[in-house]
């Protein structure tokens, strides 16, 4: 224990200096994560599967807080590995930078560039849901088109019933129908769904069922356009050149990796086959 405490002495005194040191700086929240994933391997709760990626995937990866001329803190990287899976838990990757230097490879805009098809890509694709679903909305009314009459039972119910006037009085007042109401509405027609004895009302909780579906889509679409709209101010962050680090290629454990995007809303973002041509030629002549 004594010769454990003597070694981390050096560590500690640097640890919590103020030495103006971007490595030194980084060093607690590196340190917390490390500890993190340390515990997890001691507890046995590491994950059993991983994400699979594919050669030319860019990634964030946070590559802690290193020595000497090694990049240090997140960088983003390139994927290498031709057969990875879920089972695999390492990547080999070529990190990136947007600093230049003599052993570096340029790209140019490659990671503005590619952000940006993902994130037109994402808006495309949920402006075609929306349309589907504006599509979906105007077609609601013709479910209670070409429906039989409404049964003097069926009158009987909706006249006689308290409740419903209250409601009706409150919706010519304010043109809105609220949370609560709804809720009783949809419990008072699910009463009469598939009914072959109340076919209006029938009709009626069909139109409210399919109104219910369309609202969950739109707040889907909404949630999704807002994390797209996240997305897109952290890609303007990163409007510089890029540059492929291939002298610090590395193999690093997927527990390095830090999520960049919403996967629910953005694809896989690959650099180019001509970048990755690059990388890999200039990695040959490295080696």
């Amino acid at each position: 224990m004594i010769d454990k405490e003597k070694k981390i002495q050096h560590f500690l005194k640097l640890y919590y200096s103020d030495i103006d040191n971007f490595k030194i700086k980084h060093l607690p929240s590196w340190v917390s994560f490390y500890a993190y994933q340390l515990q997890n391997e001691v507890n046995k709760t590491t994950p059993r599967y991983y994400r699979k990626y594919i050669p030319g995937e860019i990634v964030l990866v946070n590559f802690g807080t290193s020595i000497g001329q090694e990049l240090c803190g997140p960088h983003f990287a390139v994927v290498l590995n031709k057969k990875d899976d879920k089972y695999k838990t390492v990547l080999t990757v070529v990190p990136l930078s947007s600093k230049l230097h003599s052993s570096y490879v340029s790209l140019g805009k490659e990671l503005t560039n590619r952000m940006q098809e993902a994130v037109f890509a994402s808006r495309k694709s949920t402006s075609n849901e929306l349309k589907s679903v504006s599509k979906e909305l105007s077609e609601l009314p013709n479910i209670l088109k070409g429906g039989p009459k409404a049964t003097k039972e069926e009158i009987n119910i909706i006249t006689q019933s308290t409740a419903l006037q209250k409601m009706s009085k409150k919706y010519k007042q304010t043109n809105a129908v609220d949370e609560k109401d709804w809720i009783f509405l949809k419990g008072l027609l699910a009463k009469y769904a598939n009914s072959d004895h109340y076919p209006t009302l029938s009709k009626v909780s069909d139109l409210f069922e399919a109104t219910d579906k369309l609202n969950e889509k739109l707040i889907k679409l909404n949630l999704s356009t807002n994390k797209i709209k996240k997305f897109s101010n952290e890609v303007k962050k990163h409007n510089k050149n890029t540059f492929a680090a291939v002298n610090n290629i590395k193999t690093i454990s997927k527990l390095r990796l830090i999520d960049f995007y919403d996967r629910s809303v953005v694809n896989r973002i690959l650099i180019s086959d001509n970048a990755l041509h690059k990388i890999k030629i200039s990695l040959n002549n490295l080696i």
